[in-house]
């Protein structure tokens, strides 16, 4: 073993014996080497963290990582926003600080997966529009409405998931019937008419739609028969079970949030704002770079990514395996169900 390995595994070990607020200690004094304004707000963060989880100075090793999961991230940072009534932009900044610490950790060789808090999505902080939903969000509320809605949980649940997926606004859903759908053979064309008579054509799986025609009896319905009748009420009445029950009641969650995480999607998977405006059925561009305004360092990087210095001579081949996992795991959830979709082509 040569001596520079040897001072690392000293280090390592070191990190392993500290208490919990002399871990702490050190990753501000780090982090804020050059600002005593940074380390002491960084400090104050990730100590906070920790004691809404009741932890004393305990062993740093055994506390982080029976603390430091994804759940736990997520109920802290519904803590800060639900009681705390703090602003999106601080809890925001937060965020970043536990980001910053699970990189410390790991770079000492603590076992923590920075995905755990990598693919949170950032909370609105720019106006008070409808937010769009990351997948995971859209789903943990759309699961939530099928396992515990008294009435047409299940139809429901298909409501919830059209507008996800093809970004149609809920009045529009409403008016299909069963001659909306044209059955392809790997594929389904779901046609109809949109805000201001305005025609669409989306693409759905076809394995979606047999689900759907099953779980709905379809069979069961005239040709002209609306599939969905849920009223604005219905709608606001259900989304904010959901969110109460997933402690999500201050955000500005609507129906309309579907539509917006779909055109979020679009945008997140392409990089073509045009694919965007096309989910969104949107008549100019400006509607659609609202949509993804909470999406703006994507949207900045959209052109220049490509162009980048050194990125268009970047070989996949000169990568081992478990590096290509791992910049796999680090993207958007978005990117990630692409890459899946393509993988599943060639199994």
């Amino acid at each position: 073993m040569n001596a520079l390995s040897k001072v690392e595994l000293n280090q390592k070990v070191t990190h392993f014996n500290m208490k919990l607020t002399e871990l702490i200690e050190n990753y501000s004094n780090e982090v804020g080497i050059n600002s005593e304004r940074t380390k002491i707000a960084y400090r104050d963060d990730v100590a906070q963290f920790f004691k809404y989880f009741n932890c004393n100075n305990e062993s740093a090793a055994d506390v982080v990582y029976m603390i430091f999961t994804r759940n736990n991230i997520v109920k802290y940072r519904s803590y800060l926003l639900e009681e705390k009534k703090l602003s999106a932009s601080t809890i925001n900044r937060k965020m970043c600080a536990l980001k910053e610490f699970i990189k410390y950790l790991s770079s000492y060789g603590y076992n923590i997966d920075i995905n755990i808090i990598n693919q949170l999505s950032k909370l609105k902080t720019t106006n008070n529009s409808y937010e769009a939903l990351s997948l995971e969000e859209a789903y943990a509320l759309i699961n939530w409405i099928k396992d515990n809605e008294n009435r047409k949980a299940l139809d429901k649940y298909y409501y919830c998931l059209l507008a996800l997926d093809t970004g149609v606004r809920a009045e529009a859903l409403n008016k299909l019937t069963k001659a909306s759908f044209v059955i392809k053979e790997d594929e389904v064309i779901v046609k109809g008419v949109d805000k201001g008579k305005k025609a669409y054509t989306k693409v759905i799986s076809r394995e979606f739609y047999d689900n759907m025609h099953n779980d709905l009896k379809f069979d069961q319905l005239n040709l002209t028969d609306n599939i969905f009748n849920f009223s604005g009420k219905n709608r606001t009445d259900m989304l904010n079970r959901a969110k109460k029950s997933l402690g999500w009641e201050n955000r500005n969650i609507t129906f309309h949030s579907f539509k917006k995480g779909a055109v979020t999607y679009a945008y997140e998977c392409t990089k073509d704002i045009r694919v965007a405006m096309n989910v969104g059925s949107h008549s100019n561009m400006e509607t659609t770079q609202r949509y993804i305004a909470d999406n703006e360092e994507a949207f900045k990087g959209a052109v220049s990514n490509n162009f980048a210095t050194g990125v268009k001579d970047v070989d996949f081949n000169n990568f081992e395996k478990d590096q290509l996992i791992e910049v796999l795991k680090s993207l958007p959830e978005a990117i990630q169900l692409q890459v899946k979709t393509e993988l599943n082509k060639i199994k």
